[in-house]
């Protein structure tokens, strides 16, 4: 009778450890994050009366008697299934789709959570609204590169601060060159050299010309500017109005605009033998050009033109200048030289370079400009030519106005000047057993020996899950189970008790036996 006892008040002792349990489930229905725990029995000692004995040859076997002294608890784990997600429209909560936990530190440990309620400090430092834990991660380098191989930090968002200007030291190219375009050309043809019967007759061509112009010459005399798409009108009247041995209606040109262009030699040309016409096409080009913002150490931005022309068989030269008004600065020139399969064989890195700084230009005052050219992104395919700027890493003066994070955990960063860059990676933790954690209160849990260490990486690798911004996740307790776990633990609790009023009952018959 001692042994119902006692069994039964660890019956009530344990029950009552469950519906504590239970009790706090349903206290932290509300609790963001918050991971509900459960109660597992297992059953104690058990006093044997009698062994089992083995079959006989008559005989069957007999199993053994044996009587329990009770139960215990076996474990209290936590149910770390996933939590509904709610959305709050704040841009710092944050909530983790997967198994991962934030990190926060106190300054001298590290601690593990699934509550991103989260707010900047007047630090700017990144913390935990409820306990002013920081939160950690990674904050990016001058150039925005993020090293995820690097100790853990504070996430730091400085808003309002001055980002100093950059010089444009770099741009990276990608596109297309045309391959099929030629290179152009120009000559002068004598398709009649002039006798007593027939007049002179020259042919002038310019052949693929983009732009620019180009002068004529006639005895020992030369015509000023002619556009590279003239018609035969302006090229004779280049011809007549400044060259002196040829007066008006001397020649007689005709051809289509852009030529090629005849010209007839009449009245006293006529007839005759005359010089050849001289033609120089410095000043014309066929190219591609580009035009970029670049920035030098002040902030100041200009443009930087940058000019390919085709030069020959899978070879194109490029030259690069800064227009400051009518003037052209900085030298920088070279030639790309493709494969035939269209990819760049040599000439893959260029150099521009303006030293020293010209007085009374826009750029006065600031460093001199160096800035390295890539075009190792360039191909050389028939099509369209649409070779552009990818990227370049100058910026004026700007400060931070505005971020956003990711769902990878970047908080990329926007700027006054229109500059938008990384400015940091929160840091997420998984575990070989989250199970194992232990509970610190605050919503954050500790490692244990039965957790594994932390692995630390960025949010969406390597089962850590993805981050849900202006969300939370809500409690994962689940009313209904819980009422009915009370249901069958009171009953069980109220179970035990009357066994131990029965066994009383007994008690009392055994001591009426002595009266």
């Amino acid at each position: 009778m001692q042994r119902s006892l006692f069994t039964a008040i660890s019956g009530l002792n344990n029950h009552q450890t469950k519906l504590d349990v239970i009790g706090n489930n349903i206290a932290n229905v509300n609790t963001t994050a918050f991971k509900s725990g459960r109660v597992l029995f297992s059953d104690i000692l058990n006093q044997t009366l009698q062994g089992a004995s083995a079959p006989q040859e008559n005989r069957g076997g007999i199993n053994p008697a044996q009587v329990g002294l009770g139960m215990q608890i076996a474990a209290v784990d936590n149910n770390h299934t996933q939590g509904n997600l709610q959305s709050t429209g704040r841009e710092l909560d944050m909530a983790i789709q997967g198994s991962g936990f934030f990190v926060v530190s106190d300054g001298n440990q590290h601690f593990y959570s699934r509550d991103g309620s989260f707010s900047r400090g007047t630090d700017g430092n990144l913390v935990n609204a409820s306990n002013g834990m920081r939160v950690m991660g990674w904050m990016a380098g001058d150039q925005g590169e993020i090293d995820t191989t690097q100790p853990t930090q504070n996430i730091n968002i400085p808003l309002g601060f001055r980002a100093e200007a950059n010089a444009t030291g770099q741009m990276v190219f990608r596109g297309n060159l045309d391959a099929s375009v030629q290179p152009f050309s120009a000559e002068v043809v004598t398709a009649s050299e002039g006798s007593p019967t027939e007049n002179a007759v020259q042919e002038i061509h310019v052949n693929h010309a983009q732009g620019g112009s180009f002068t004529l010459s006639f005895d020992g005399e030369t015509t000023g500017p002619i556009p590279y798409d003239a018609s035969a009108d302006q090229v004779r009247t280049a011809l007549e109005g400044q060259i002196g041995v040829i007066g008006v209606g001397d020649i007689q040109v005709e051809g289509n605009v852009g030529g090629p262009w005849t010209v007839e030699f009449t009245e006293d040309l006529a007839l005759t033998e005359v010089d050849e016409i001289g033609i120089d096409i410095e000043g014309l080009h066929y190219d591609f050009p580009l035009e970029m913002d670049m920035y030098d150490s002040l902030g100041n931005v200009h443009t930087l033109q940058l000019r390919f022309e085709k030069a020959g068989v899978n070879q194109w030269t490029w030259e690069a200048f800064i227009q400051d008004g009518a003037e052209a600065l900085g030298s920088g020139s070279g030639v790309i030289t493709f494969d035939s399969q269209g990819d760049i064989q040599a000439g893959q890195e260029g150099l521009f370079v303006l030293d020293p700084i010209p007085a009374g230009t826009s750029l006065e005052g600031a460093d001199p400009v160096q800035v390295s050219l890539d075009f190792s992104a360039l191909s050389q395919l028939v099509g369209d030519t649409d070779a552009v700027l990818q990227h370049q890493n100058g910026f004026p003066m700007g400060i931070l106005n505005d971020f956003t994070v990711g769902s990878s955990g970047v908080i990329t960063g926007t700027y006054s000047n229109g500059m938008v860059t990384d400015l940091g990676q929160i840091a997420l933790g998984r575990f070989e057993n989250p199970e194992g954690l232990s509970k610190v209160g605050n919503n954050m849990y500790q490692t244990t020996s039965n957790s594994g260490e932390v692995l630390l990486g960025r949010p969406g690798t390597q089962g850590r899950g993805i981050i849900e911004r202006s969300t939370l996740e809500m409690s994962n307790v689940n009313i209904a189970y819980e009422f009915t776990e009370i249901i069958t633990t009171s009953r069980a609790f109220q179970a035990n008790s009357r066994v131990i009023s029965s066994s009383d009952e007994l008690l009392q018959e055994v001591v009426k036996l002595k009266r």
